[in-house]
């Protein structure tokens, strides 16, 4: 299923096709939820117990929660029955390599209208070769293309910002990514981004999406997109969700990491829509999940490490862009994309945008990082990718501003 955004206005210079960026293929587990503060929506995953109100459903092919709602409490106080530490395991033996391999990009839908306005950036661009590659090989034959941007209000309010640093593995002889030849920006893919996997509870399919480790204290917590958690406007949280960092053609090589709690502004529970929709529905289409242990009772960030994060900040930058497109290598294989990005106007905010990616389904969270370093292979998370213009030629992220870094410090503590 994948998902299109349209503009609240049908007056403008022209439009370009939207879509979120998710892939496809089934099955759930059952929670409580709250939303516990006015900038996120929270979401705790138990096992079953018979003095709680969550569960987690049987994993079988053919069964969905009776009333996939229930797990969402609005409005008011939610009873949190705790987390599993090591998490349910039945989670982790329901994504079968096979299950993992048969979630696949799904079709677009039919193109929507949004709003693009053809100001001249007041920041400087210049005209640039979009790059993109793969783990396992690179391309350098990507076609020159002139950026679009766009002039951002003149009356926005001062903002301050806010920025994380990012964390090395613990072990000093943790391989952090694949090192591969050639002078491309970026060669080393690190196991720092991964995928992750999800069932849709309203129509028990099996998605998946990128995302990516972000240092916190807990050392537990992954960024990615509000959709790959929860299903949006009168929509209810995924299940069966897991990330596995460094994926590659079916290996895992640190694991799978079960998710314990979740965290969603709001913004994208109250107004995202898997069609159409307005700025409000993406602007803050982004989530973070704390994770349990790995099989090995080993911590996500302690094995990757985690990129830092940066909040508040221009939407025009230099950006390295991580993610498992569905329409590259069918998304077995991390690629990147990077350069300068500009913004389109969905009113009424501008998003981060890159021309030239060519990202399809499956895409969605993957983290746009600002000060990359290849050596290294992490970076501070700008935006996520969230939805894509023009065909997929361009993709565009969701606006890291103070309501995410307020989701992100609670996040931080779960």
């Amino acid at each position: 299923m994948r998902h299109s955004l349209q503009g609240a206005v049908q007056r403008a210079p022209f439009f370009l096709a939207a879509s979120l960026l998710v892939s496809t293929s089934f099955i759930p587990a059952n929670a409580v939820s709250t939303p516990n503060d006015s900038a996120s929506y929270t979401h705790t995953v138990s096992e079953r117990s018979d003095d709680s109100a969550s569960a987690v459903a049987p994993l079988s092919d053919d069964v969905l929660n009776a009333d996939p709602q229930a797990s969402v409490v609005a409005g008011q106080e939610g009873e949190n029955p705790g987390a599993i530490p090591e998490g349910d395991p039945r989670v982790i033996t329901y994504w079968t390599t096979e299950r993992m391999e048969n979630a696949i990009p799904a079709d677009n839908v039919e193109d929507p209208q949004q709003e693009i306005n053809n100001a001249v950036s007041q920041m400087e661009t210049e005209e640039q070769n979009p790059e993109v590659v793969s783990q396992e090989e690179t391309n350098e034959s990507g076609e020159e293309y002139t950026p679009q941007t766009l002039t951002q209000e003149a009356d926005e309010p001062e903002t301050t910002a806010e920025s994380v640093d990012p964390v090395l593995p613990e072990q000093k002889n943790a391989r952090n990514g694949v090192q591969l030849q050639g002078a491309s920006k970026v060669t080393n893919f690190s196991h720092t981004n991964g995928k992750i996997f999800y069932t849709d509870a309203s129509d028990g399919k099996n998605y998946v999406c990128s995302g990516a480790a972000i240092n916190t204290p807990t050392k537990r917590t992954v960024v990615t997109a509000g959709h790959c958690v929860h299903g949006g406007k009168n929509k209810t949280w995924h299940r069966n969700i897991v990330f596995v960092p460094g994926y590659n053609r079916g290996v895992r090589p640190h694991g799978t990491f079960s998710a314990q709690y979740l965290r969603v502004a709001n913004d994208w529970v109250q107004y995202g829509q898997p069609t159409g929709g307005t700025g409000d529905s993406y602007k803050h289409d982004v989530a973070f999940i704390k994770t349990n242990t790995n099989e090995k009772g080993q911590l996500l960030v302690n094995m990757v490490g985690g990129h830092g994060l940066n909040v508040d900040r221009s939407p025009i930058f230099e950006s390295t862009v991580f993610a498992y497109p569905g329409n590259k290598e069918s998304g077995t294989v991390m690629h990147a994309c990077w350069g300068n990005t500009h913004t389109i106007r969905i009113t009424p905010y501008y998003f981060p945008t890159l021309s030239g990616c060519e990202f399809a389904g499956g895409s969605s969270g993957g983290p746009w990082l600002a000060d990359y370093n290849n050596v290294t292979g992490l970076g501070k998370v700008q935006s996520v990718t969230s939805f894509a213009t023009n065909n997929n030629t361009s993709v565009s992220g969701a606006i890291f501003d103070r309501p995410v870094w307020d989701i992100y410090q609670k996040a931080a503590k779960d």
